[in-house]
């Protein structure tokens, strides 16, 4: 009888030292994978600068090849009103048509760059919402509360599974 009792107690001792370096070793990959994550997070935030710079750099560029092509239509639109009466009325009319559609076009370029900002913050944001909830819902407490109390089934792995 105290042999079998002994042998139980060391099949239980057994039993917990596996699962606790079963534990270990979840807990180990569980941080191994937050710290790719982290990484990830740091090199898109350096791209998210760089394409603001970029970004920012081609919308000066262009707002002055734009302010120096109106100029350059508006000089040619003189030379050419000064030649002919009937063509002044004609070359103001085009002009005007031309800064409308420049204007329009600056717009829709600067809603896109806009869009493509408030996009890559909001899949920032989504992706750190998906690395927290990942670590919060890895967390054995909480894994079990939910398996247990609100899906009323048991843990995946079996009622013996950390």
């Amino acid at each position: 009888m105290k042999t079998r009792l002994t042998i139980q107690r060391a099949e239980a001792g057994v039993s917990v030292i596996s699962r606790l370096k079963s534990a270990e070793a979840r807990l180990d990959n569980i941080e191994r994978r937050q710290n790719k994550t982290d990484g990830k997070l740091d090199t898109i935030c350096r791209d998210i600068s760089a394409i603001r710079a970029e970004s920012n750099v081609r919308a000066t560029l262009t707002t002055a090849c734009m302010d120096r092509l109106s100029y350059q239509i508006a000089d040619l639109a003189k030379e050419m009103a000064s030649q002919t009466g009937a063509q002044q009325e004609r070359n103001r009319i085009n002009e005007e048509r031309l800064r409308l559609e420049n204007i329009r076009r600056i717009k829709a370029e600067t809603r896109l760059a806009n869009w493509k900002r408030h996009l890559a913050v909001i899949s920032l944001v989504i992706m750190l919402f998906g690395s927290v909830s990942s670590a919060f819902l890895s967390w054995q407490d909480i894994s079990g509360y939910l398996w247990a109390e609100i899906f009323h089934q048991q843990k995946p792995g079996g009622p013996h599974a950390a």
